[in-house]
């Protein structure tokens, strides 16, 4: 085989292969939490496939707060951490296989029920 005919058949191999698709980031903004707080990253798989995502909070300096922490979300189902507010202001970081249409993420302030009231969420913020 000539050596044009050889770089011709390296040329349409890599043109034909697939390429392979670079992970996606997503964030929420960052928000404040209080130590009755906790902060919650969640991240939900709105495919219609089975996928593996990455959650990480930081803190308002840019140092990791928690994570990272790697979970398979069927379609449809939620995953995500929670973390103390006593941690401050933190902001989510969700690393994805595919676009970012094919989930949707948050950062949410859960209020922790005292003298029996219930816990309830008291802030949602959406990330993109």
């Amino acid at each position: 085989m000539s050596s044009l005919a050889s770089r011709a058949l390296v040329v349409s191999t890599l043109l034909a292969a697939p390429a392979l698709a670079a992970p996606t980031e997503m964030f929420t903004p960052a928000v404040p939490a209080n130590d009755v707080q906790f902060q919650e990253c969640r991240i939900v798989n709105v495919t219609g496939a089975p996928q593996t995502v990455t959650t990480e909070a930081f803190n308002s300096t840019g140092a990791n707060s928690s994570g990272p922490y790697t979970q398979t979300l069927a379609p449809g189902e939620a995953g995500g951490f929670s973390l103390s507010g006593i941690y401050g202001t933190n902001y989510c970081k969700f690393t994805v296989n595919g676009k970012a249409t094919g989930y949707r993420v948050s950062i949410d302030i859960l209020e922790v029920g005292t003298g029996g009231a219930p816990n309830r969420i008291a802030v949602s913020v959406a990330g993109s």
